[in-house]
């Protein structure tokens, strides 16, 4: 099982150096600290574009007049079966994953919220059910993805997560 998710971790670093290349993620052109936007090796920086109101309008109108927003599987290039089921993954396999996972959501500007000190076990089937949900994919502007809906019955993260601490 470990030579498939070095495997599969390197083909997850292959598709964030190949969109990495093709549109940096341009919240880290702008500065901003993100744990998971660390510079692939061997990547050289293109020039920056100057990110434009209108290049993410103009994202946003295709989105508005009826493009069909595909799931992040297909953006990604992998399917659901390629990502194992948590019950067969190891913790520092969990861990490697699940970081390799927010890092490539970051390269294609998906943002995602999830309280700190939640463990990977806990993250990693999360985040494989959101990428077989349809989303937009913009090169201009961010997506933020949201778990909680600040009901602690039905919230992903349970006890880690701060829904108590905000709603009251």
């Amino acid at each position: 099982m470990q030579k498939y998710i070095n495997q599969l971790l390197q083909d997850i670093e292959d598709v964030i150096c190949t969109r990495w290349r093709e549109y940096p993620p341009h919240f880290y052109q702008a500065g901003i600290p993100d744990p998971y936007l660390i510079k692939p090796k061997n990547i050289v920086d293109k020039p920056k574009e100057e990110i434009s109101i209108e290049k993410q309008m103009a994202e946003m109108e295709r989105y508005t007049q009826g493009d069909k927003p595909q799931n992040m599987y297909y953006y990604f290039g992998f399917s659901f079966e390629q990502f194992p089921p948590i019950s067969i993954l190891n913790k520092n396999q969990t861990d490697k994953l699940t970081n390799a996972i927010l890092r490539m959501w970051a390269a294609f500007n998906y943002t995602a919220s999830i309280p700190e000190k939640t463990p990977s076990e806990i993250v990693y089937p999360v985040l494989c059910e959101q990428m077989g949900k349809p989303q937009m994919l913009f090169n201009n502007g961010i997506i933020g993805i949201e778990f909680c809906n600040y009901n602690p019955k039905s919230c992903p993260f349970s006890d880690y997560c701060q829904h108590e601490e905000i709603v009251m």
